[in-house]
């Protein structure tokens, strides 16, 4: 099970760190597959990327496209 930090008690500079962490290892193509345990997995850690990500605002939002570029260039 994914370990979800309580991200109110994180500084911002943490929180930058645990996302950028986070979006470092996340499996991009999670719901792709047909295991049930990777799913949930990644459901759980796109879920406090997500919440990391609407707590930094600006920054958060920079991080997170620049880790989607990299993963779906087509996209943009």
């Amino acid at each position: 099970m994914v370990e979800i930090l309580k991200s109110t008690t994180m500084t911002t500079t943490e929180k930058k760190q645990r996302l950028n962490q986070l979006l470092n290892s996340h499996d991009w193509h999670y719901q792709r597959t047909e295991d049930s345990r990777v799913y949930r997995r990644g459901s759980e850690q796109r879920a406090e990327i997500m919440t990391l990500v609407s707590e930094l605002k600006t920054e958060g939002d920079y991080l997170f496209t620049k880790f989607h570029r990299r993963e779906f260039p087509d996209l943009y």
